[in-house]
């Protein structure tokens, strides 16, 4: 949570052991996870506004399955933040980040039988548990590949959503206008939401990012800053954190609310 509100990878002091009267016997130093220093850009000014250890009180108060899921998007946070340098796997920390959350909370994937009358959404989860049935009672020197496809045949009825489209779900869940304001972007960068899951998948399945045709270099970096807010203030919203932060997209040292984002902001205030 430290390494969190710093934006670099932050270790512990020695450990004390003290006496039955308080003096210090011995320290112990550890090298807890020991990383070369770089420092960030902090999202919490603890020279403007002391709130760390509100923070940290938000943290260790929350439901431990709340922690659990928190503490995987902080480290995505952390690692995007202190590899900002490298734009491919900045982007790849938040693409993780962002859609492992959205499976914690169920909304990362379109479940296309919940779309339809009860009565029809039972017939058809019948037929594909029937179909599934009979691919795996074939007998076949490939039973795994036919295991595979009954799987698939089973999950019909489920769809992953795009990243951009996990990303507008999240956004919406949280009453957060993002992806409003970005529909007032430049057209020549195109929509927001499929640009967001152009760059992911370029990333994830091709290597790079096509920064030819893609996307420019700094937009490409805008796009990722935006990204590591957006995940900033989830997790601080979900902690039930009412404090101000800094956010990485502002051109200035300042702290603003977590939802200083409003219908009429323009897409300037990300850098764009």
């Amino acid at each position: 949570m430290v390494s969190f509100a710093a934006s670099c990878f932050a270790s512990v002091g020695p450990i004390e052991l003290l006496d039955e009267l308080g003096n210090v016997v011995s320290r112990i130093h550890i090298a807890w996870r020991r990383r070369d220093f770089k420092a960030g850009e902090p999202i919490l000014e603890e020279n403007l506004r002391p709130q760390l250890g509100y923070l940290l009180e938000k943290y260790l108060a929350a439901n431990p399955e709340v922690r659990k899921v928190m503490a995987t998007m902080i480290e995505h946070c952390t690692n995007a933040a202190v590899r900002e340098g490298d734009l491919d796997d900045t982007l790849l920390y938040m693409a993780r980040c962002l859609e492992g959350f959205a499976r914690s909370k169920g909304i990362a994937t379109q479940h296309l039988l919940s779309e339809l009358a009860p009565d029809l959404a039972e017939s058809v989860e019948r037929i594909l548990s029937d179909a599934q049935d009979r691919l795996l009672s074939l007998q076949s020197p490939d039973e795994k590949i036919i295991q595979r496809i009954a799987g698939r045949v089973r999950s019909a009825a489920e769809k992953d959503y795009s990243f951009g489209t996990i990303v507008c779900k999240i956004l919406d869940a949280y009453g957060l206008p993002d992806a409003a304001v970005m529909k007032r972007w430049p057209g020549d960068l195109g929509e927001w939401s499929w640009l967001i899951n152009r760059v992911r998948s370029e990333v994830a399945h091709e290597g790079f990012i096509d920064l030819d045709s893609t996307i420019t270099p700094i937009n490409a970096f805008l796009l990722s800053r935006h990204l590591r807010d957006i995940a900033i203030r989830i997790i601080l919203l979900e902690l039930g954190f009412e404090g101000d932060y800094q956010p990485p997209v502002a051109r200035e040292r300042c702290l603003k609310p977590l939802r200083w984002v409003v219908p009429e902001t323009l897409p300037d205030a990300f850098g764009f």
